[in-house]
């Protein structure tokens, strides 16, 4: 493999893990705001003592890394990757746009795939068992299995897919290739609070009462700062490599993992209502510098097709309530956030 790059070519070719490390400044002040769970809020932990909070999970950086190479408005691929295959989800009877498996949460095993039949009227399962060469009783060919994903949607390989349905043969689960955490070191809580003004009616007994959302309610709110907010981009290129492929779709791989990590740290993010973010120092853990997101655009020209690739279109049919007793209860297998 040679990506006429050196230091590019010397990740992919020597490298077991391409680890970069983000800082980023809160633009709106210093206070932000991070994630919350339900039943739980903010996610605190301690490390050497100190108190560390969760600014974004592992499954949210994973969705807005992914999210780069989708256009929401057009509901196609952007962006130097936009001639990757993928798989397309209409309904059977309207032949409207629902969904892809860059937008579900299980991707190629999403509920709304699995549920599909292809346009000569084959079960999405039936295809996946066929593409990937399952069969009862017969060991999992890795390598044949990696293979078949690409060829129907790469960002599968990149940011992992789990085939938990009880119909595909030996369940595969290919992880995530790439991860991200984003964390804030030595955080303090900012209490406050605010009211929520009702203009109209000021007196509950007039209206339907707070409970209904009428009339001004008082409410409290956290924020925090932190000494610093770090992020981790760890993209593993040991298992870009098991997967077998040739070299040209290794390489694709790789860039595509490089590519979300420099085209994500290049600017500003912004993650919620009051978590605005600038990247302030980038640094690949190990030494070395992280290309720039056009140098890597230079390198994925004439890797990938220049236009939108056309998708595999496969039509939904909602499941009746016979369909649905008929069915065994699905596993739940790793998702979006």
């Amino acid at each position: 493999m040679s990506l006429e790059h050196t230091e590019l070519d010397r990740w992919l070719s020597q490298g077991d893990r391409l680890i970069v490390q983000v800082d980023w400044q809160p633009l709106l002040n210093s206070r932000f705001q991070p994630t919350n769970f339900p039943n739980l809020g903010a996610a605190e932990y301690t490390t050497h003592g100190e108190t560390t909070l969760v600014v974004d999970s592992p499954q949210s950086m994973a969705n807005r890394l992914e999210g780069l190479s989708w256009d929401e408005a057009s509901m196609k691929p952007c962006g130097p990757f936009a001639g990757l295959p993928y798989v397309e989800v209409r309904s059977a009877a309207t032949k409207q746009y629902l969904t892809s498996s860059r937008q579900e949460a299980h991707r190629l095993n999403g509920a709304w795939l699995r549920g599909s039949k292809t346009a000569d009227q084959r079960d999405w399962i039936a295809v996946l068992n066929d593409r990937l060469e399952l069969a009862q009783d017969r060991p999992l060919n890795w390598r044949q299995a990696c293979r078949a994903v690409y060829d129907l949607d790469p960002f599968a390989l990149m940011h992992g897919v789990f085939f938990s349905d009880a119909k595909i043969h030996g369940q595969p689960k290919i992880p995530r290739a790439i991860t991200a955490t984003m964390d804030a070191l030595r955080a303090k809580s900012v209490t406050s609070g605010g009211v929520k003004k009702d203009a109209v009616g000021t007196r509950n007994e007039f209206t339907g009462g707070s409970g209904e959302g009428y009339g001004s309610i008082p409410y409290p709110r956290v924020e925090y700062t932190a000494d610093v907010i770090r992020s981790l981009f760890v993209l593993d290129v040991e298992q870009l490599r098991s997967y077998g492929l040739d070299a040209e779709r290794t390489e694709i791989l790789f860039l595509l993992g490089v590519w979300e990590i420099a085209q994500y740290v290049a600017k500003p993010r912004r993650h919620r209502t009051f978590c605005d973010l600038a990247p302030e120092a980038v640094a690949v853990v190990g030494g070395g510098t992280l290309p720039a997101v056009e140098e890597l655009v230079g390198l994925i020209v004439g890797r990938v097709p220049a236009n939108a690739a056309e998708p595999l279109v496969i039509y939904h049919t909602p499941p009746t309530k016979k369909d649905k007793k008929k069915d065994p209860e699905e596993q739940p297998g790793e998702g979006r956030e």
